[in-house]
């Protein structure tokens, strides 16, 4: 059955998210059945958030699953005021993290920010991803 390739999203979080000094915070991220994985195309997803660090500050971005864990950002930022930050991610990583083989369902993750330096203040946090749809 013949396919189209879309984009879909998940919202981990739409309200206000304070991280102080050492604090994480978890999300599930829930891989659909649908999410599609191309041996022959780059595999990336996008994440997105909105960030106001109250000083300077860093945040960790990792998945967790069954596997070995994967870094999705990294990074500092300075004193501001609220922006939006967007992270292209890798997808294989992500499935290795699952310890599922390609091809297989996809399952859950957890998605943890934590931040090295706080507070910061996040909101909106989003993933975006590639579906396949059966066309009929």
């Amino acid at each position: 059955m013949p396919t189209l390739i879309a984009s879909d999203y998940q919202v981990l979080r739409d309200g206000d998210l304070r991280l102080d000094d050492g604090d994480s915070e978890q999300f599930s991220f829930d891989m659909q059945n649908a999410f599609h994985y191309s041996n022959a195309l780059r595999n990336h997803g996008l994440l997105t958030f909105n960030i106001r660090p109250a000083n300077a500050g860093r945040l960790t971005v990792r998945a967790i699953g069954s596997g070995p864990e994967v870094i999705m950002n990294r990074r500092s930022f300075s004193q501001s005021h609220t922006r939006m930050h967007q992270e292209a991610f890798d997808l294989d990583a992500i499935v290795s993290a699952t310890s599922q083989s390609i091809g297989q369902t996809i399952g859950s993750l957890r998605i943890e920010f934590r931040a090295e330096d706080g507070p910061l203040h996040l909101s909106d946090i989003v993933i975006h991803y590639k579906i396949a749809v059966p066309l009929p």
